[in-house]
């Protein structure tokens, strides 16, 4: 147990890996900027006193997420056009295999420590908290959004807005 402690210790640490072998402090270079980023602007509610600040980590978290998800699906975008892969095929394949890998690190790792159950909870609420906040969060945010404009724009009511914003484009951009 005491050799799992170190680990834990070592992969937290933000000191340089002197001494380590090349591929290590390579690794450390490359995630340095997102490690530093991560520790510093998300408050750590494990240190006792800090348990209340739990849901500014939580929606920090959420935030860096949504960051990461806006940079990874530009850089697919790209990506795909410089190599003349459709966008449709580069978000159903690579972003969703993607998405997914860190679940299957994060299973595969507490799996080998001896904590199946908690492999396989993990796995099923990362899917739950996408069908149950990942996807209607952006659309609600879309539909407020979008009603706000038409409704500053056009003038429209709340009654015309909610027929409007059912489907897509049913109201005309240009009133």
């Amino acid at each position: 147990a005491a050799a799992a402690d170190d680990d834990d210790d070592d992969a937290l640490s933000l000191a340089f890996p002197w001494g380590k072998p090349a591929a290590q402090q390579l690794g450390f270079v490359v995630s340095a900027p997102l490690v530093f980023a991560l520790k510093y602007s998300i408050p750590d509610v494990r240190v006792e006193g800090k348990a209340h600040l739990c849901w500014a980590a939580f929606a920090l978290s959420i935030t860096w997420i949504g960051v990461f998800s806006f940079f990874m699906v530009s850089w697919a975008e790209v990506i795909g056009a410089t190599v003349g892969i459709p966008d449709v095929v580069m978000g159903l394949t690579f972003i969703a295999a993607g998405t997914s890998v860190p679940d299957l690190l994060s299973s595969a790792i507490v799996a080998k420590k001896g904590f199946g159950d908690m492999a396989v909870s993990s796995s099923i609420g990362s899917n739950i908290f996408d069908v149950l906040v990942g996807l209607p969060v952006p659309w609600l945010l879309s539909v407020y959004i979008r009603t706000l404009l038409l409704q500053s724009a056009c003038g429209l009511g709340v009654a015309e807005l909610v027929v409007g914003c059912s489907g897509p484009r049913q109201v005309p951009m240009a009133c």
